[in-house]
C-alpha cells in the first residue's frame, strides 16, 4: 500500500531528488543550493533536535519500538545530513580550486 502524499513527504522527495541529481551534475552546486532552500522551507535543519528529543523520550519510557513518526524523523535527518555534507564538499572544493 502506498503512503499518502503529504506536503512534508513530497518536499522530502523533492529534496532527495535534487540531492541525487547534484551528485551527478556538472552544476551540482546549483542543485544543492536549491535543495537547501527547499529544506529550510520545510524546517529540515530542526530535524536533528526533534529526533534527539523523540529518541530520548522513547529511551526514558523503556521502549525499543520505533514508531512511524520517529522513522520519518530518521529519514528527514539523514537527508538533511547528506545535503549538509554535500554542500560542504562543494564549498571545500570551490575554496581549494581558487
Amino acid at each position: 500500500m502506498l503512503a499518502p502524499i503529504t506536503s512534508v513527504s513530497a518536499g522530502l522527495e523533492a529534496i532527495q531528488t535534487f540531492l541525487i541529481h547534484a551528485c551527478y551534475s556538472d552544476n551540482g552546486w546549483l542543485l544543492v543550493t536549491t535543495a537547501i532552500r527547499v529544506a529550510v522551507d520545510h524546517n529540515l535543519p530542526n530535524s536533528i533536535e526533534n529526533l534527539l528529543v523523540k529518541v530520548m523520550a522513547r529511551k526514558a519510557s523503556g521502549s525499543n519500538n520505533i514508531d512511524e513518526e520517529e522513522g520519518e524523523l530518521f529519514r528527514v535527518t539523514r537527508t538533511w545530513c547528506a545535503l549538509f555534507n554535500l554542500e560542504q564538499m562543494y564549498v571545500t572544493n570551490c575554496v581549494l580550486t581558487r
